[in-house]
């Protein structure tokens, strides 16, 4: 008889050496054990799922429960836990690549072509490069 393999999703929890929960997670393959090393904790699995969704379901219902003072997020969604930063223009890029930020602004009013020159621009830059 073929044996059949454990359900590839699991909910963690990392513990104080006196039982505390420190931190509560979901994890696939060797995550536990990462864990465990990189926190120096004691680590369980607290129960398996075969739906990845359901396990981040049970582990926001584990972190409301037990408010572990190391989770950040209210769970459910992997590592994205930190807000995401607003993503640069290139033409931002670019004016940074320059320098300052006050000599970008200084260069792109005396350069700047006239089809970018608009007022918003204009006064937004007049403001950086302190002219």
């Amino acid at each position: 008889m073929k044996q059949s393999k454990p359900w590839p999703f699991y909910v963690y929890e990392l513990l104080t050496d006196d039982g505390n929960i420190l931190y509560v997670g979901k994890g696939s393959g060797k995550r536990l054990d990462v864990q465990k090393k990189a926190h120096q904790a004691n680590g369980v699995e607290v129960a398996r799922f075969k739906k990845e969704s359901d396990a981040y379901a049970y582990e926001v219902e584990r972190i409301k429960s037990a408010s572990p003072m190391l989770n950040k997020c209210a769970g459910g969604n992997g590592s994205r836990c930190t807000a995401k930063r607003e993503s640069k223009s290139s033409f931002q890029k670019q004016m940074e690549a320059i320098g300052s930020k006050a000599m970008a602004a200084r260069l792109w009013l005396r350069f700047a072509p006239a089809n970018l020159r608009t007022p918003s621009m204009l006064a937004q830059m007049r403001a950086i490069g302190g002219v």
